[in-house]
């Protein structure tokens, strides 16, 4: 073999290695630009889930503030009605209407305690999901931050 041909050769040889080395350079780049898609959409549902979770807690002490609102309404009006009877005492026909009334009233305010905890509940259910899924987005987060080995 010449010399010439030698040198074509090594020539071939070498631009192969770097047609092999662009390719892989190539695919590299796809792969980094995936995983940075995977990474920005991972974000994008972690600050969801805690926009989700702030925006749950706010309707959970909204849901709070109401009921101790409704409760003290309650017992104020409770304590009118026990007053009321109090004073109509003599009229056995007004106490018994009053009675019911306050039967009534009180009940109400159970089926209303019952709604305001059955919407309790679903808040602590939806935020207890968000919180999962913040965990799932946080973990698929440091699995795609994580160098491959």
């Amino acid at each position: 073999m010449s010399l010439r041909q030698a040198n074509l050769v090594l020539l071939a040889a070498v631009l192969g290695a770097c047609a092999w080395l662009w390719q892989r350079d190539l695919a590299a780049r796809d792969s980094l630009g995936a995983a940075g898609r995977d990474l920005a959409a991972a974000r994008g549902e972690a600050e969801e889930a805690r926009r989700a979770a702030r925006r749950a807690a706010e309707d959970l002490e909204e849901l709070r503030g109401a009921l101790a609102r409704s409760q003290a309404r309650a017992e104020e009006m409770a304590e009118a009605r026990a007053s009321d009877i109090r004073a109509a005492g003599a009229r056995e026909a007004r106490w018994t209407e009053a009675a019911t009334q306050w039967k009534a009233a009180v009940e109400a305010r159970d089926r209303r305690l019952a709604e305001l905890g059955a919407r309790e509940a679903e808040l602590r259910a939806r935020l207890e999901e968000a919180a999962r899924r913040l965990e799932e987005a946080v973990r698929r987060l440091e699995r795609a931050e994580r160098p491959a080995g």
